[in-house]
C-alpha cells in the first residue's frame, strides 16, 4: 500500500511540474521583475491560468494548421466582438474564409502566457486571431437557470435575488475577435 502511494504522489509531482513547461510560475514576463505567478495574481486576479492559455493557442494553431473551419468555429463559444458574423462561413471551406498569409500569420507566432493590452486578450499573428476566457457574469447564469423547472417559476424579482451579488466568473476559452477573412 506504501509503495502505491509513494507512486501516485510521485505521478502527481510529475504532472504538477509538467503541467505548466510552456507558461511555468517562475517565468519572469518581458520587462517585469516579478514572477508570471505574482504578475497574474496581482494584475489579473487569477482570471486565467496562463499554461491554459497557451494551450488554448495551440488548439486554434492545430485547426488552422490542417485547415479545419469545422474545428475553428467550434472554437468560438458566443459571437465575435469583431470579425464576421458566423453565417459568413456557412458553406465555405476553410481556403474559402482565409488567405493564406492570413494561416501563415498565426502559425508563425508563438502562443502567449500573459494578456496583450488592457481588455485581457490573447492575440495570435499579428491579431488575426484574439481568444480570451468567456465573462460569466450574473445575467448570464439567470439565462442559462432559466432552462430549469425550478427557476423559471420563480418570479423575475426572486431570480435576480437568486444571482444578486454573482460576480463575474470566467467560463471556458473562446475565439474572440478574427480581423483578416477574404
Amino acid at each position: 500500500m506504501k509503495k502505491f502511494l509513494g507512486i501516485v504522489l510521485l505521478s502527481l509531482l510529475f504532472f504538477k511540474v509538467s503541467y505548466a513547461e510552456n507558461c511555468p510560475d517562475d517565468m519572469k514576463p518581458e520587462g517585469f521583475d516579478q514572477t508570471l505567478k505574482s504578475y497574474v495574481e496581482e494584475v489579473y486576479k487569477n482570471y486565467f491560468v496562463p499554461e491554459e492559455s497557451y494551450k488554448f493557442g495551440l488548439e486554434v494553431q492545430e485547426a488552422v494548421k490542417n485547415k479545419d473551419l469545422k474545428k475553428l468555429l467550434s472554437l468560438i463559444k458566443h459571437d465575435l466582438i469583431s470579425g464576421p458574423n458566423m453565417s459568413f462561413f456557412d458553406g465555405k471551406t476553410f481556403d474559402e474564409a482565409f488567405t493564406e498569409s492570413f494561416r501563415s500569420k498565426i502559425l508563425s507566432t508563438k502562443p502567449g502566457c500573459i494578456p496583450v493590452g488592457l481588455d485581457k486578450g490573447f492575440i495570435l499573428g499579428n491579431g488575426q486571431i484574439w481568444y480570451d476566457r468567456v465573462d460569466y457574469s450574473m445575467f448570464d447564469l439567470r439565462e442559462d437557470l432559466k432552462k430549469y423547472k425550478w427557476f423559471s417559476e420563480l418570479s423575475s424579482i426572486e431570480q435576480i435575488n437568486v444571482v444578486y451579488g454573482f460576480k463575474t466568473i470566467y467560463g471556458p476559452w473562446s475565439i474572440t475577435r478574427i480581423t483578416e477573412t477574404k
